[in-house]
């Protein structure tokens, strides 16, 4: 592929993940060697912000960003919100790796399945700037969407750059009438302590939302003020399945985060 092709391609697709970054001049004759891809849901939906791990066997004569060791190279970068994911994986003076490992998958309450592809006699073609792997990841469920319904569900919100750690908001389900009521709890993955409530909402149309007051209120500093409560707006699809909806709030220190529950329990309420 020729540089420039290569360059667009990673401009166009300049995910904000584990960015190829300053890729610094390629050695005179010696192959780059990328990665890129797409995670999806058994679906088709894009999956945004998993996780996505990967291996090369040998490590590469010089690399960006990979940590290097004796007999390999590896390195880790979260989906962009489109599922895709992009990583410079090293320059090569030999003509075939022995082996790439790519895995992507999460812990509990994303709902998903961990995969991993191995490739092995990987060729890296001499002669040319660069060799680019695609793939492509189709992840199975261990555990259902969750729907409107008496139960427990929980997702996960991931934090904004550089730290990106994971939180978890969990849902009990108590009862569903002329409103929905039960109790809610965010998980942080941050040494802090978590917030958690009782709830209330309503559904009108298609749209379930509910207001999730903290029991325990605090003072989250100007111009904020004091954390009282959070708003989950989540689309109904068909059959009472919860849609991928955002929570947020006007008094707390978190910005706006996409979500989508599944069937799973995480941990107990209030802890």
């Amino acid at each position: 592929m020729p540089r420039r092709s290569l360059s667009a391609l990673f401009l166009v697709l300049s995910w904000g993940l584990a960015s190829c970054g300053d890729q610094g001049p390629t050695p005179s004759g010696v192959p780059g060697v990328y990665i890129t891809g797409l995670v999806q849901d058994p679906e088709g939906h894009p999956v945004p912000l998993i996780t996505v791990t990967w291996e090369a066997w040998p490590a590469p004569d010089s690399t960006q960003g990979g940590a290097v060791s004796n007999f390999s190279v590896s390195g880790s970068m979260r989906t962009d919100s489109t599922g895709r994911f992009a990583t410079h994986v090293g320059y090569y003076g030999v003509s075939r790796l022995d082996s790439l490992d790519v895995s992507a998958g999460g812990l509990n309450c994303w709902g998903l399945a961990s995969m991993t592809v191995r490739e092995r006699g990987v060729t890296v073609r001499p002669g040319t700037p660069d060799t680019v792997r695609t793939l492509s990841f189709t992840l199975t469920r261990n555990s259902p969407r969750a729907q409107l319904a008496v139960g427990a569900a929980c997702a996960v919100v991931v934090g904004p750059p550089p730290s990106q750690l994971e939180d978890r908001i969990m849902l009990w389900i108590d009862e569903i009438g002329e409103t929905v009521r039960g109790r809610w709890l965010i998980n942080y993955q941050e040494s802090r302590g978590d917030d958690y409530g009782e709830f209330t909402g309503t559904r009108i149309g298609d749209v379930l939302t509910l207001d999730l007051l903290l029991a325990s209120p605090w003072d989250a500093g100007p111009p904020g003020g004091v954390c009282t409560s959070y708003t989950l707006e989540l689309p109904i699809e068909p059959g009472d399945t919860l849609g991928a909806g955002t929570y947020e709030s006007e008094n707390c220190p978190y910005t706006a985060a996409q979500l989508r529950f599944v069937q799973e329990e995480a941990r107990p309420w209030p802890f």
